[in-house]
């Protein structure tokens, strides 16, 4: 077992979460008391809670074009699969995910068997005779078992997003050129009073965060530059000197989620382009 809650303890994400479950531990270790599993059972279903408050922040979600309140007695109310489905596809449109990636029932599939996996968390939390004083090796059991259903629980999670990903990634990927380009004039204007751009290739893309309102994406390439000099009369005159050049660069860019995605209003959050080579 001590491997399993290794595995487990890698798949948090910060402090309180490695507090919380390190207690976890502390009360399953407590076997003298007769609500040792029940403790441990129950701070194990509040750590999936806050891994999915975590994963989906409560103005995120509402904010999600997908969202209604399917609790009606609790304003702005947002339940528990409502939470695992924007920890997966962020945004995005539930007809985007059906029409465009085509992984919907896959998504909805997976959302299920998450929500089947913090029921198994749930089922020692509420005490019965049933439930409590269990003996020792049924608490081994049923520790072992519980841990296994965080572990899936939270796998699941990742797996699911980044199979979510690598899908955006074939459609965002041929975008990127077009985005990027009318950014690079800042970088460059300091090696030359005139230049153009002659191409731009992104040749590493990878997407590194869906949130309410856009899909994230580092770029990493070279823009192919040319080099102006010479003033009107110097060039007419044959006096002039083009110079091609080659930089890489690097880009964070954000795909707005609306109708028109990808193909909306995108923003460059940041474009760095590396004319260290012009100076050696």
């Amino acid at each position: 077992m001590d491997e399993l809650i290794e595995d487990v303890r890698k798949l948090l994400q910060n402090d309180f979460q490695m507090h919380l479950f390190d207690a976890a531990i502390d009360n399953l270790n407590a076997s003298e008391n007769k609500l040792c599993y029940n403790n441990f059972a129950y701070s194990m279903r509040e750590l999936s809670r806050h891994i999915l408050k975590d994963l989906s922040p409560d103005d995120k979600v509402l904010n999600s074009s997908w969202y209604t309140n399917e609790i009606p007695d609790n304003e702005n109310g947002i339940t528990r699969a409502q939470r695992i489905k924007f920890a997966i596809q962020g945004g995005l449109s539930n007809e985007y995910i059906k029409d465009k990636l085509n992984i919907a029932d896959q998504i909805n599939l997976k959302k299920k068997n998450l929500v089947d996996q913090i029921s198994k968390l749930s089922k020692y939390t509420h005490i019965n005779e049933e439930s409590f004083g269990i003996n020792e090796s049924s608490v081994k059991e049923k520790s072992i078992e519980n841990l296994k259903a965080f572990k899936e629980f939270a796998f699941m999670i990742d797996e699911t997003r980044n199979e979510l990903m690598r899908k955006l990634e074939d459609i965002t990927n041929n975008k990127l050129v077009s985005e990027v380009i009318f950014n690079v004039y800042s970088e460059i204007d300091i090696l030359a009073p005139k230049h153009h751009i002659e191409n731009l290739i992104a040749t590493k893309s990878s997407i590194t965060c869906i949130t309410d309102k856009s899909v994230e994406v580092n770029s990493q390439g070279n823009v192919f530059v040319v080099l102006e000099y010479g003033n009107k009369e110097e060039r007419s005159n044959n006096d002039g000197l083009d110079m091609c050049l080659e930089f890489p660069f690097m880009s964070n860019l954000a795909f707005i989620i609306n109708d028109r995605f990808p193909n909306g209003s995108n923003e460059v959050q940041t474009f760095d382009v590396d004319t260290s080579s012009w100076y050696e």
